[in-house]
């Protein structure tokens, strides 16, 4: 064989060697990279821009700070294995959230088959409906805030935070809104009466409408800010606290002015104007149908639109005034 055959030959020989490992590295990078019809909800700029996502996240709430957060913490470094995905985490919260709701749907299939008309009294359907669900219902929102905040500590501790994670989570707190706003509904025994129509639409897009709002902000200014009193602490702690006094006292309960006479007791001595109290007996009769003195589910639907109030008007006020009317 002539030296220009065999170098030819060796040239060949090399180029297929490159054109094989060029290939081989190419499908590597393929393979790497988000195929772009993997993900059925993400846009392509989405997937494009996972690698590159960093949460940055604050939450003000002071309850969150001093205990909900030390208890996460806590119980992931002494009792959470390092072979427990996060994402299990979240989805075992989600699980129990279900589970209680199957509960309340077995006994309340429809609204009224929840709902108490006579107002200050137990009626039949509240004595149909039995207590130990609310206990239930109670406890397991109380369990999901919980493994809600360990999860994202359990993903630091065992260096397997990811964005897709964090959308996961985002995901089951997003579903976990709506098994909440149920359980409310059904604690307070509203009914598909005209009378309880802006209740019931207050329970379930409230907490929806700040939720979408905390995200809408995120997603011009990259960071999630949770107000002093926000859902995920507080909302979750009133909506136990509902479903546990509705065990304990009875769904009747709801129907009293407990709470408004305790605060008329303790701000006897406090003057109030004569048209302060006109315009917020008109305010209560506008928005909720009702008059002084106030009933005690009145009292915590009235807390829920203030808080939703305050959070959408100041996270929009914010956004649209850094990054304008455009967005």
């Amino acid at each position: 064989m002539s030296s220009t055959t065999k170098n030819t030959a060796e040239n060949n020989a090399n180029a297929n060697v490159n054109t094989n490992a060029t290939s081989a590295s190419a499908s590597a990078s393929a393979s790497e990279e988000p195929h772009p019809h993997k993900y059925k909800v993400l846009s392509p700029k989405a997937v494009a821009n996972i690698p590159n996502y960093q949460y940055n996240g604050i939450d003000k709430s002071l309850i969150y700070k001093y205990i909900l957060s030390p208890l996460a913490g806590f119980l992931v470094e002494n009792f959470t294995p390092s072979t427990l995905a996060p994402n299990t985490i979240t989805l075992f919260g989600l699980f129990l959230m279900f589970m209680s709701y199957l509960h309340v749907y077995y006994h309340c299939p429809t609204i009224d088959h929840c709902s108490i008309e006579e107002e200050g009294g137990e009626s039949e359907s509240d004595s149909n409906v039995p207590g130990y669900i609310f206990l239930i219902n109670g406890i397991a929102m109380l369990i999901y805030q919980t493994l809600d905040n360990m999860d994202g500590k359990q993903a630091r501790k065992t260096g397997s935070s990811s964005p897709l994670g964090l959308l996961f989570d985002h995901g089951c707190d997003a579903i976990n809104s709506i098994f909440g706003s149920i359980t409310w509904i059904c604690a307070f025994g509203l009914s598909s009466s005209p009378q309880h129509y802006v209740h019931i639409w207050i329970m379930v897009f409230a907490p929806m409408l700040a939720f979408y709002v905390a995200t809408w902000e995120e997603y011009y200014t990259h960071k999630l800010v949770l107000p002093v009193f926000n859902g995920p602490s507080e909302g979750l702690l009133l909506g136990a606290s509902v479903n546990l006094m509705s065990w304990w006292y009875g769904r009747s309960f709801w129907y009293g002015t407990d709470f408004y006479d305790l605060v008329v007791s303790c701000c006897s001595n406090v003057p109030v104007p004569e048209p302060v109290l006109e315009f917020m007996e008109q305010l209560m009769e506008g928005v909720l149908g009702t008059s002084f003195p106030i009933q005690n589910y009145n009292i915590v639907v009235l807390a829920t639109i203030l808080s939703a109030v305050r959070e959408v008007s100041e996270k929009t006020i914010h956004v649209v005034r850094v990054y304008g009317f455009g967005t």
